[in-house]
Parts: C-alpha cells; sequence; structure tokens
C-alpha cells in the first residue's frame, strides 16, 4: 500500500483479470473507491459480481479502458436491480473514462471521486485493478511523480 500525498488518499494495487477476486483480495470494513483499468483482458463480469464488489465496500466505480462503459454499465445495473437484493443505502457512483489518458482517470479517482452526501463514511482508500503489469506499472510511476 502506497499514500498519494497530494490527496491524502492510499492506493492498493492489484493485477488481476478476475475484477471481483481483486476486490475480495482487498476488502475491508471501509468504503473505497476503485479503478478498474483494463487492457482488454479482464473478463466479463456479471452484476451479481459487480453487486459483490460494491458489498464489499465499492462505493465509487472509476472504470478506465476498452470495457470501460460496459463495466460502467454493469455497476449501475448491480446498484439496483431488485433479484440482486435490497435498494443500496447510497447513491453509487459510477464513470467511465474510455478517451482519457490513464493519468486523468487517475487523477479524477484520486482528487475528485467524493463520496455522494448520502454516503456517511470518507473514501481514503483508492483500489487500482488492472489487468496487466504494464497498466500498474504506469499507475505506480503515476504516484511516485505526484509525490515528489
Amino acid at each position: 500500500m502506497v499514500t498519494h500525498t497530494p490527496s491524502g488518499r492510499t492506493a492498493m494495487l492489484v493485477q488481476s483479470n478476475d475484477l471481483p477476486s481483486a476486490v475480495s483480495g482487498v476488502a475491508s470494513d471501509d468504503k473505497f473507491v476503485l479503478v478498474a483499468m483494463s487492457g482488454g483482458k479482464l473478463q466479463g463480469l456479471t452484476t451479481k459480481q459487480a453487486r459483490s464488489c460494491i458489498e464489499q465496500g465499492a462505493s465509487y466505480i472509476c472504470a478506465w479502458g476498452s470495457d470501460c462503459e460496459d463495466l460502467e454499465e454493469t455497476f449501475d445495473y448491480a446498484a439496483f436491480l431488485p433479484e440482486l437484493g435490497g435498494e443500496l443505502p447510497f447513491t453509487l457512483m459510477t464513470t467511465a473514462h474510455r478517451n482519457q489518458p490513464l493519468e486523468e482517470a487517475l487523477d479524477f479517482a484520486f482528487r475528485c471521486a467524493q463520496p455522494p452526501d448520502d454516503l456517511p463514511f470518507p473514501l481514503s482508500r483508492v483500489v487500482l485493478v488492472a489487468d496487466s503489469d504494464e497498466l500498474l506499472n504506469q499507475c505506480t510511476k503515476w504516484i511516485a511523480s505526484e509525490n515528489s
């Protein structure tokens, strides 16, 4: 874990093609910003799996990469489909950053992704899940440059 000094948020970086498994491996009692980054190898996500990620603390979703619109939409549906459980006690925020450089999406996640008014918890952690080591290396370099 590393701290992004300008925002004060901690970052957890995970390389995985399986988003639900990655989230379950880092979940704790706190709510967090989830940044899902795909270079095209992230496995398809079902609404049930997305709901599981939300229940494990993912409370603001930022999707970046080739399938980011699909990821965002899956999380949007997971937030309200009745067959997945009751209504969420907060507004799930989701964003897709398809045509932005990765650095802009990271900047948004660390500096701009704030909890909605109905989420009484801070979002002091950002979980970065990427489907390649290359993407994680870019994230590590960006955080290091922000901290210098």
